[in-house]
Parts: structure tokens; C-alpha cells; sequence
């Protein structure tokens, strides 16, 4: 297809309507994602040993900021896996905040295959992915896993 639209796909959902856009090679990708709660989710089942000494503990810990903050961690690390896909990638609000808190847009549009600065893109956009999730716990997002058909490994 030319273009694949998610609109507020509720957690994982997005990853899967963005992974099966990424497996038919659709040349534009809009997605606005919706209920962010695995990432959240994984971070609060993180080992207390690895929690106390992490640099990120107070977002760990409290489930107010855990929750807020997996939300945007998740749409950053699928801006980096889409970018290691092969896509150039936008963020952005789409309506007035005040109409709705779910209020991100990400945007997707198919580099050229071949192209030697897509391939440096795509390999600069897996490694933020995998830096990004170090960083902040080791967890991963779905979309890591569903993107293994098409070829990213991290």
C-alpha cells in the first residue's frame, strides 16, 4: 500500500499496525498512538537490584512519572526503529492539546533502498533504538520483536 494510518491503536496495537506497514513496504506511514502501557508496564516489573541503582529510579518507581515518562520513551524508540526500517521520521502534535492528551503523530515516509545514506540511517536509527533502551532500563518495545521478520536485529 501507499499509505497505512493508525489512529489511537491502544498500546501494542500501534506496534503491530506500524510493523505490518513496515512489512508491506508502505511509502507513508501516519500513526497516532494511544495508551502507552508496555513499556510502563516492563519498567515496573524491572529487578529491585537493577531498579536501586539505576539512574532513572525515581521515574522507576513512582507509577504517575513511570507511566508518563514510558509513554514518550516508547514513541522515541519507535521513531529509532522506524528510522533503522528504512523511513524518515516526523513527531509531532496533531490537534490542540487541550481536545486530547493522546496527541502524537508519528510520521513515516520510505527512503530510497540502496542508497548508501539510507543504509547510514538506518543503521544510525538502530543504534539510538538500542542506546535509547539501555539507557533507560533494557527494556524494549513490541515493535523490536515484530521488526525481526524484516530484518532488524538489535
Amino acid at each position: 500500500p501507499h499509505l497505512a494510518v493508525a489512529l489511537h491503536a491502544c498500546d501494542t496495537a500501534s506496534d503491530d499496525a506500524l510493523a505490518q506497514a513496515v512489512r508491506a513496504r508502505s511509502l507513508l506511514i501516519a500513526c497516532a498512538p494511544c495508551c502507552h502501557a508496555q513499556l510502563a508496564r516492563r519498567w515496573s516489573e524491572l529487578p529491585d537490584r537493577l531498579v536501586q541503582l539505576h539512574p532513572l529510579r525515581t521515574i522507576h518507581t513512582v507509577p504517575h512519572l513511570r507511566s508518563e515518562t514510558a509513554a514518550h520513551v516508547t514513541d522515541a524508540m519507535r521513531v529509532a526503529l522506524l528510522r533503522a526500517a528504512g523511513y524518515r521520521v516526523a513527531a509531532s502534535e496533531f490537534v490542540a492539546p487541550e481536545h486530547t492528551p493522546k496527541n502524537r503523530l508519528l510520521l513515516a515516509g520510505r527512503l530510497r533502498a540502496g542508497v548508501p545514506a539510507t543504509r547510514a540511517a538506518q543503521e544510525e536509527g538502530l543504534a539510538e533504538y538500542v542506546a535509547l533502551k539501555s539507557a533507560t532500563g533494557g527494556a524494549g518495545i513490541a515493535l523490536e520483536g515484530l521488526l525481526g521478520s524484516v530484518g532488524i536485529r538489535t
